[in-house]
Protein backbone atom coordinates (compact mmCIF):
# COMPACT_ATOMS: atom_id res chain seq x y z
CA UNK A 1 0.00 0.00 0.00
CA UNK A 2 2.79 2.15 0.93
CA UNK A 3 4.68 1.33 -2.44
CA UNK A 4 1.41 2.12 -4.64
CA UNK A 5 0.60 5.71 -2.37
CA UNK A 6 4.80 6.47 -3.23
CA UNK A 7 3.92 5.87 -6.88
CA UNK A 8 0.94 7.61 -7.14
CA UNK A 9 1.96 10.81 -5.78
CA UNK A 10 5.40 10.78 -7.68
CA UNK A 11 3.22 10.39 -10.86
CA UNK A 12 1.51 13.75 -9.52
CA UNK A 13 4.18 15.43 -9.02
CA UNK A 14 5.48 14.37 -12.68
CA UNK A 15 2.29 15.16 -13.95
CA UNK A 16 2.17 18.47 -12.37
CA UNK A 17 5.89 19.66 -13.17
CA UNK A 18 4.92 19.16 -17.49
CA UNK A 19 1.08 20.10 -17.30
CA UNK A 20 1.39 23.62 -15.22
CA UNK A 21 4.01 25.48 -17.44
CA UNK A 22 1.42 24.40 -20.10
CA UNK A 23 -1.14 25.33 -18.58
CA UNK A 24 -0.05 28.55 -17.09
CA UNK A 25 1.29 29.10 -21.73
CA UNK A 26 -1.95 28.53 -22.55
CA UNK A 27 -3.84 30.64 -19.97
CA UNK A 28 -0.81 33.68 -20.78
CA UNK A 29 -1.99 32.77 -24.46
CA UNK A 30 -5.43 33.41 -23.90
CA UNK A 31 -4.61 36.70 -22.17
CA UNK A 32 -2.56 37.78 -25.55
CA UNK A 33 -5.31 36.96 -27.29
CA UNK A 34 -7.96 38.67 -25.38
CA UNK A 35 -5.80 41.89 -24.37
CA UNK A 36 -4.75 42.17 -28.45
CA UNK A 37 -8.67 42.33 -29.14
CA UNK A 38 -8.63 38.94 -31.50
CA UNK A 39 -11.24 37.09 -29.70
CA UNK A 40 -13.65 40.43 -28.34
CA UNK A 41 -17.00 39.83 -30.13
CA UNK A 42 -17.90 42.54 -32.88
CA UNK A 43 -19.73 44.78 -30.50
CA UNK A 44 -17.26 45.30 -28.59
CA UNK A 45 -14.35 46.19 -31.12
CA UNK A 46 -17.11 48.79 -32.38
CA UNK A 47 -18.32 49.91 -29.18
CA UNK A 48 -14.14 50.62 -28.10
CA UNK A 49 -13.55 52.08 -31.98
CA UNK A 50 -15.89 54.65 -32.27
CA UNK A 51 -14.92 55.81 -28.53
CA UNK A 52 -11.50 56.71 -29.59
CA UNK A 53 -11.70 56.57 -33.58
CA UNK A 54 -8.90 53.34 -33.11
CA UNK A 55 -7.62 51.25 -35.46
CA UNK A 56 -8.85 47.43 -35.92
CA UNK A 57 -7.59 44.60 -37.77
CA UNK A 58 -7.38 40.87 -36.44
CA UNK A 59 -4.87 38.38 -37.75
CA UNK A 60 -7.25 35.79 -38.05
CA UNK A 61 -10.66 36.80 -39.66
CA UNK A 62 -11.46 35.40 -42.86
CA UNK A 63 -13.91 38.15 -43.51
CA UNK A 64 -15.00 41.30 -43.01
CA UNK A 65 -18.69 40.31 -43.38
CA UNK A 66 -19.95 40.56 -39.34
CA UNK A 67 -16.82 43.35 -38.35
CA UNK A 68 -18.08 45.63 -41.30
CA UNK A 69 -21.59 44.74 -40.30
CA UNK A 70 -22.03 45.37 -36.52
CA UNK A 71 -19.84 48.84 -37.78
CA UNK A 72 -22.96 49.93 -39.77
CA UNK A 73 -25.76 49.00 -37.23
CA UNK A 74 -23.98 50.93 -34.60
CA UNK A 75 -23.06 53.82 -36.64
CA UNK A 76 -26.50 54.18 -39.15
CA UNK A 77 -24.64 55.60 -41.90
CA UNK A 78 -26.16 58.54 -44.23
CA UNK A 79 -23.75 57.45 -46.14
CA UNK A 80 -22.99 53.23 -46.95
CA UNK A 81 -19.68 51.95 -49.17
CA UNK A 82 -19.91 48.33 -50.18
CA UNK A 83 -17.63 46.51 -52.37
CA UNK A 84 -14.46 45.12 -52.89
CA UNK A 85 -10.86 46.16 -51.38
CA UNK A 86 -10.86 48.24 -54.56
CA UNK A 87 -13.31 50.33 -52.57
CA UNK A 88 -11.39 50.75 -48.74
CA UNK A 89 -10.00 54.73 -49.39
CA UNK A 90 -13.58 56.36 -48.80
CA UNK A 91 -13.31 57.95 -45.29
CA UNK A 92 -15.83 59.79 -43.42
CA UNK A 93 -13.78 63.23 -44.14
CA UNK A 94 -14.95 62.99 -47.39
CA UNK A 95 -18.46 64.20 -46.37
CA UNK A 96 -19.95 66.56 -44.32
CA UNK A 97 -22.89 63.65 -42.84
CA UNK A 98 -22.00 60.09 -40.92
CA UNK A 99 -20.23 57.81 -43.67
CA UNK A 100 -19.33 54.17 -43.40
CA UNK A 101 -16.86 52.22 -45.80
CA UNK A 102 -18.10 48.18 -45.57
CA UNK A 103 -16.37 47.48 -48.54
CA UNK A 104 -14.23 44.03 -48.34
CA UNK A 105 -17.31 42.80 -47.03
CA UNK A 106 -18.88 41.65 -50.20
CA UNK A 107 -16.96 39.67 -52.97
CA UNK A 108 -20.35 39.08 -55.22
CA UNK A 109 -24.08 39.95 -55.23
CA UNK A 110 -25.10 37.08 -52.66
CA UNK A 111 -23.18 38.48 -50.25
CA UNK A 112 -23.49 41.94 -51.15
CA UNK A 113 -27.43 41.00 -50.57
CA UNK A 114 -27.00 39.45 -47.48
CA UNK A 115 -25.01 42.40 -46.33
CA UNK A 116 -27.74 45.07 -47.27
CA UNK A 117 -30.44 42.52 -46.22
CA UNK A 118 -29.31 42.72 -42.36
CA UNK A 119 -28.76 46.29 -42.51
CA UNK A 120 -31.77 47.60 -43.47
CA UNK A 121 -33.82 45.45 -40.97
CA UNK A 122 -32.78 48.06 -38.62
CA UNK A 123 -31.03 50.91 -40.71
CA UNK A 124 -31.37 52.25 -43.90
CA UNK A 125 -29.28 54.55 -45.09
CA UNK A 126 -29.82 57.85 -47.28
CA UNK A 127 -27.16 56.60 -50.11
CA UNK A 128 -25.43 53.69 -50.71
CA UNK A 129 -22.19 54.01 -52.59
CA UNK A 130 -21.52 50.64 -54.81
CA UNK A 131 -18.21 49.87 -56.25
CA UNK A 132 -18.99 47.34 -59.51
CA UNK A 133 -16.53 45.05 -60.10
CA UNK A 134 -16.33 43.55 -63.03
CA UNK A 135 -16.65 39.86 -62.91
CA UNK A 136 -20.01 40.71 -60.63
CA UNK A 137 -21.93 39.98 -63.61
CA UNK A 138 -20.37 37.18 -65.25
CA UNK A 139 -21.99 34.23 -66.96
CA UNK A 140 -21.18 32.20 -64.05
CA UNK A 141 -23.25 32.08 -60.31
CA UNK A 142 -21.15 32.57 -57.69
CA UNK A 143 -21.73 30.16 -54.63
CA UNK A 144 -24.56 30.98 -52.24
CA UNK A 145 -22.47 30.78 -48.97
CA UNK A 146 -22.12 33.89 -47.06
CA UNK A 147 -19.02 33.41 -44.59
CA UNK A 148 -19.39 35.11 -41.29
CA UNK A 149 -16.81 35.20 -38.63
CA UNK A 150 -16.88 34.48 -35.21
CA UNK A 151 -14.10 35.95 -33.49
CA UNK A 152 -14.51 34.70 -29.63
CA UNK A 153 -14.21 31.06 -31.17
CA UNK A 154 -11.06 30.20 -29.62
CA UNK A 155 -9.43 27.46 -32.49
CA UNK A 156 -6.40 25.91 -32.68
CA UNK A 157 -5.26 28.31 -35.14
CA UNK A 158 -4.98 31.08 -33.11
CA UNK A 159 -3.30 28.91 -30.66
CA UNK A 160 -0.90 28.01 -32.58
CA UNK A 161 -0.32 30.88 -35.17
CA UNK A 162 1.19 33.79 -32.72
CA UNK A 163 3.77 31.44 -31.68
CA UNK A 164 4.92 30.77 -35.78
CA UNK A 165 5.05 34.84 -35.84
CA UNK A 166 7.64 34.64 -33.06
CA UNK A 167 10.16 31.41 -34.77
CA UNK A 168 9.30 33.73 -38.37
CA UNK A 169 10.29 37.20 -36.52
CA UNK A 170 7.26 38.73 -37.03
CA UNK A 171 6.19 39.29 -33.56
CA UNK A 172 8.98 39.42 -30.86
CA UNK A 173 8.72 37.66 -27.37
CA UNK A 174 9.01 41.37 -25.47
CA UNK A 175 6.06 42.17 -27.94
CA UNK A 176 4.46 39.00 -26.94
CA UNK A 177 4.53 39.73 -23.41
CA UNK A 178 3.67 43.16 -23.29
CA UNK A 179 0.20 42.31 -25.25
CA UNK A 180 -0.31 39.78 -22.96
CA UNK A 181 0.11 41.38 -20.02
CA UNK A 182 -2.44 44.49 -21.20
CA UNK A 183 0.28 47.00 -21.65
CA UNK A 184 0.02 47.71 -25.17
CA UNK A 185 -2.77 49.73 -26.18
CA UNK A 186 -1.46 52.07 -29.26
CA UNK A 187 -0.24 51.48 -32.81
CA UNK A 188 3.23 52.65 -33.69
CA UNK A 189 2.15 55.32 -34.58
CA UNK A 190 -0.17 55.98 -31.69
CA UNK A 191 -3.48 55.60 -32.32
CA UNK A 192 -5.34 53.18 -30.38
CA UNK A 193 -4.87 50.04 -31.41
CA UNK A 194 -6.77 46.30 -31.51
CA UNK A 195 -5.95 43.41 -33.28
CA UNK A 196 -2.35 41.75 -33.76
CA UNK A 197 -2.48 43.92 -37.71
CA UNK A 198 -2.94 47.02 -35.56
CA UNK A 199 -0.85 46.95 -32.77
CA UNK A 200 2.20 45.74 -34.45
CA UNK A 201 1.87 46.68 -37.94
CA UNK A 202 -0.04 50.17 -37.67
CA UNK A 203 -2.64 48.94 -39.87
CA UNK A 204 -6.41 48.60 -40.02
CA UNK A 205 -9.47 50.18 -39.97
CA UNK A 206 -10.48 53.31 -38.64
CA UNK A 207 -14.09 53.66 -37.33
CA UNK A 208 -15.29 54.92 -40.67
CA UNK A 209 -14.17 51.68 -42.16
CA UNK A 210 -11.76 52.89 -44.72
CA UNK A 211 -8.29 50.27 -44.34
CA UNK A 212 -4.96 52.53 -43.05
CA UNK A 213 -2.49 50.52 -44.83
CA UNK A 214 0.99 49.86 -43.04
CA UNK A 215 4.55 51.90 -43.86
CA UNK A 216 5.54 48.21 -44.57
CA UNK A 217 2.84 47.29 -46.85
CA UNK A 218 5.29 49.36 -49.32
CA UNK A 219 8.87 49.17 -49.14
CA UNK A 220 10.79 49.97 -52.20
CA UNK A 221 12.16 46.51 -53.85
CA UNK A 222 10.14 44.17 -52.22
CA UNK A 223 8.60 41.02 -54.30
CA UNK A 224 5.23 41.89 -52.38
CA UNK A 225 4.88 45.08 -54.81
CA UNK A 226 3.63 45.41 -57.74
CA UNK A 227 7.06 46.78 -59.57
CA UNK A 228 6.00 48.32 -62.89
CA UNK A 229 2.23 46.82 -62.50
CA UNK A 230 4.20 43.47 -62.80
CA UNK A 231 2.22 41.59 -61.08
CA UNK A 232 -1.49 43.00 -61.97
CA UNK A 233 -1.14 43.31 -65.32
CA UNK A 234 -1.41 39.38 -66.17
CA UNK A 235 -4.89 39.53 -64.58
CA UNK A 236 -5.94 41.43 -67.53
CA UNK A 237 -4.39 39.54 -70.07
CA UNK A 238 -5.20 35.60 -68.56
CA UNK A 239 -8.41 36.90 -67.03
CA UNK A 240 -7.99 36.62 -63.37
CA UNK A 241 -9.76 38.24 -59.83
CA UNK A 242 -12.27 41.13 -61.54
CA UNK A 243 -11.10 40.27 -64.95
CA UNK A 244 -12.39 36.86 -64.63
CA UNK A 245 -15.59 36.44 -67.15
CA UNK A 246 -16.30 35.65 -70.73
CA UNK A 247 -17.15 38.04 -73.82
CA UNK A 248 -21.02 38.50 -72.27
CA UNK A 249 -22.69 39.59 -69.27
CA UNK A 250 -24.50 36.88 -67.52
CA UNK A 251 -28.26 37.42 -66.89
CA UNK A 252 -28.64 35.42 -63.66
CA UNK A 253 -25.86 37.78 -61.77
CA UNK A 254 -27.25 41.00 -63.98
CA UNK A 255 -31.03 39.45 -62.25
CA UNK A 256 -29.29 39.48 -58.78
CA UNK A 257 -28.07 43.10 -59.46
CA UNK A 258 -31.17 44.11 -60.42
CA UNK A 259 -32.85 42.70 -56.85
CA UNK A 260 -29.65 44.60 -54.82
CA UNK A 261 -31.41 48.22 -56.73
CA UNK A 262 -35.05 46.43 -55.85
CA UNK A 263 -34.09 46.82 -52.37
CA UNK A 264 -32.74 50.12 -52.18
CA UNK A 265 -35.44 51.75 -53.92
CA UNK A 266 -38.15 49.95 -51.49
CA UNK A 267 -36.10 51.31 -48.56
CA UNK A 268 -35.58 54.58 -49.82
CA UNK A 269 -31.38 54.27 -50.49
CA UNK A 270 -29.79 56.31 -53.63
CA UNK A 271 -28.14 53.94 -54.53
CA UNK A 272 -24.96 55.79 -56.52
CA UNK A 273 -22.70 53.08 -58.86
CA UNK A 274 -19.07 53.03 -59.97
CA UNK A 275 -16.34 51.09 -61.88
CA UNK A 276 -13.11 51.55 -59.74
CA UNK A 277 -9.96 53.05 -61.42
CA UNK A 278 -7.41 51.03 -62.78
CA UNK A 279 -3.79 52.40 -63.55
CA UNK A 280 -3.17 53.76 -66.99
CA UNK A 281 -0.76 50.24 -68.45
CA UNK A 282 -4.20 47.80 -67.57
CA UNK A 283 -6.71 50.28 -68.47
CA UNK A 284 -4.84 50.16 -72.14
CA UNK A 285 -5.02 46.51 -71.74
CA UNK A 286 -7.82 46.29 -71.13
CA UNK A 287 -9.42 47.67 -74.44
CA UNK A 288 -6.89 46.33 -76.34
CA UNK A 289 -8.01 42.66 -75.44
CA UNK A 290 -11.14 42.05 -77.48
CA UNK A 291 -13.34 39.35 -75.22
CA UNK A 292 -12.37 42.20 -72.77
CA UNK A 293 -13.36 45.47 -74.52
CA UNK A 294 -16.79 43.84 -75.53
CA UNK A 295 -17.76 42.69 -72.17
CA UNK A 296 -16.88 46.10 -70.31
CA UNK A 297 -18.90 47.60 -73.28
CA UNK A 298 -22.10 45.68 -72.98
CA UNK A 299 -21.70 45.99 -69.32
CA UNK A 300 -21.30 49.91 -69.47
CA UNK A 301 -24.57 50.36 -71.28
CA UNK A 302 -26.90 47.98 -69.60
CA UNK A 303 -25.92 50.10 -66.26
CA UNK A 304 -26.64 53.51 -68.21
CA UNK A 305 -29.39 52.43 -69.37
CA UNK A 306 -30.79 51.09 -65.68
CA UNK A 307 -33.46 53.16 -64.15
CA UNK A 308 -33.10 54.70 -60.68
CA UNK A 309 -29.46 54.54 -59.91
CA UNK A 310 -26.35 56.69 -60.75
CA UNK A 311 -23.63 55.10 -62.71
CA UNK A 312 -20.15 56.22 -63.12
CA UNK A 313 -17.48 54.57 -65.64
CA UNK A 314 -14.40 55.76 -63.52
CA UNK A 315 -11.93 52.87 -64.85
CA UNK A 316 -9.78 55.86 -66.55
CA UNK A 317 -7.77 56.77 -63.85
CA UNK A 318 -5.92 59.13 -66.04
CA UNK A 319 -9.15 61.00 -67.14
CA UNK A 320 -9.54 61.63 -63.09
CA UNK A 321 -6.41 63.21 -63.12
CA UNK A 322 -4.71 60.58 -61.55
CA UNK A 323 -1.28 59.09 -62.32
CA UNK A 324 0.02 55.50 -62.01
CA UNK A 325 2.06 56.60 -58.95
CA UNK A 326 -1.30 57.48 -57.41
CA UNK A 327 -2.00 53.81 -57.34
CA UNK A 328 -1.06 50.97 -54.45
CA UNK A 329 -1.05 48.81 -57.12
CA UNK A 330 -2.43 48.26 -60.50
CA UNK A 331 -5.81 47.55 -59.56
CA UNK A 332 -6.14 49.65 -56.23
CA UNK A 333 -6.31 53.05 -56.59
CA UNK A 334 -5.27 55.39 -53.32
CA UNK A 335 -6.50 58.04 -51.01
CA UNK A 336 -5.55 60.57 -53.44
CA UNK A 337 -7.41 59.55 -56.44
CA UNK A 338 -10.37 58.29 -54.22
CA UNK A 339 -10.98 62.38 -53.26
CA UNK A 340 -11.01 62.85 -57.16
CA UNK A 341 -13.08 60.44 -57.79
CA UNK A 342 -15.81 62.29 -55.59
CA UNK A 343 -14.86 65.56 -57.00
CA UNK A 344 -15.32 64.03 -60.97
CA UNK A 345 -18.78 62.25 -59.85
CA UNK A 346 -20.18 66.04 -58.47
CA UNK A 347 -18.52 67.97 -61.84
CA UNK A 348 -20.15 65.58 -64.03
CA UNK A 349 -23.71 65.20 -62.06
CA UNK A 350 -23.50 68.18 -59.66
CA UNK A 351 -27.92 67.18 -59.25
CA UNK A 352 -25.88 63.64 -57.86
CA UNK A 353 -27.03 62.57 -54.45
CA UNK A 354 -23.62 62.71 -53.18
CA UNK A 355 -23.00 66.03 -54.11
CA UNK A 356 -24.87 67.76 -50.66
CA UNK A 357 -23.09 65.91 -48.64
CA UNK A 358 -19.14 66.31 -50.22
CA UNK A 359 -17.04 68.09 -48.09
CA UNK A 360 -15.58 69.97 -51.25
CA UNK A 361 -12.84 71.50 -49.30
CA UNK A 362 -11.56 68.53 -47.40
CA UNK A 363 -10.96 66.26 -51.07
CA UNK A 364 -9.38 69.61 -52.94
CA UNK A 365 -6.62 70.06 -50.21
CA UNK A 366 -6.14 66.31 -50.23
CA UNK A 367 -5.25 66.40 -53.65
CA UNK A 368 -3.53 69.78 -53.34
CA UNK A 369 -1.42 68.63 -50.57
CA UNK A 370 -0.71 65.11 -51.18
CA UNK A 371 -0.99 64.93 -55.26
CA UNK A 372 1.23 62.09 -56.79
CA UNK A 373 1.17 59.61 -53.98
CA UNK A 374 -1.02 56.80 -53.31
CA UNK A 375 -1.40 57.78 -49.46
CA UNK A 376 -2.84 60.91 -47.83
CA UNK A 377 -1.29 61.13 -44.59
CA UNK A 378 1.19 63.19 -42.98
CA UNK A 379 4.60 62.11 -42.26
CA UNK A 380 4.00 58.86 -44.21
CA UNK A 381 6.89 56.73 -45.11
CA UNK A 382 5.98 55.99 -48.68
CA UNK A 383 9.13 55.01 -50.95
CA UNK A 384 8.31 54.49 -54.97
CA UNK A 385 7.31 51.16 -54.39
CA UNK A 386 6.16 50.51 -58.08
CA UNK A 387 9.66 51.74 -58.98
CA UNK A 388 7.67 54.48 -61.64
CA UNK A 389 10.29 57.38 -60.70
CA UNK A 390 7.49 58.84 -58.59
CA UNK A 391 8.36 61.42 -56.07
CA UNK A 392 7.08 59.67 -52.71
CA UNK A 393 9.32 62.17 -50.72
CA UNK A 394 7.38 62.00 -46.73
CA UNK A 395 5.06 65.50 -46.41
CA UNK A 396 4.98 67.26 -43.10
CA UNK A 397 1.40 69.04 -42.37
CA UNK A 398 -0.69 69.98 -39.02
CA UNK A 399 -3.09 71.12 -41.47
CA UNK A 400 -6.45 68.93 -41.76
CA UNK A 401 -6.33 68.39 -45.76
Amino acid sequence: MHDETFRYRRFLKIFAAGAIPIIVLVNIHVLFLWNAGETRPYTEVVSRQLASNGLYLTSFATSYYSYKLALAQAVKPDILVIGSSRTMQFRGDHFTVPLTNAAGSAQNWTVAQSFLDELVATHSPKILLLGLEYNWFREELYPHDVEKDEPTRLTQFKLREPFRWIVDGKLSVPQYLAIAAGLVTKTPSGHTGMGIQALVRDKGFFSDGRMHYAPDDFPATDPRTDSHFHDTLPYVEKGEKTFFFGRHVGQPNWERFEKFARTCQEHGIELVTYFPPLARPLYDLLNKIEDRRVYVEELRAKLERFQGIEFYDLSNGTALGSTDCEYYNGTHAGDVAYSRILLDISKKNPSSALAPFLNTDYLKRTIELYSGRAVAESGFAETDFLELGCNKRPIYTTANP
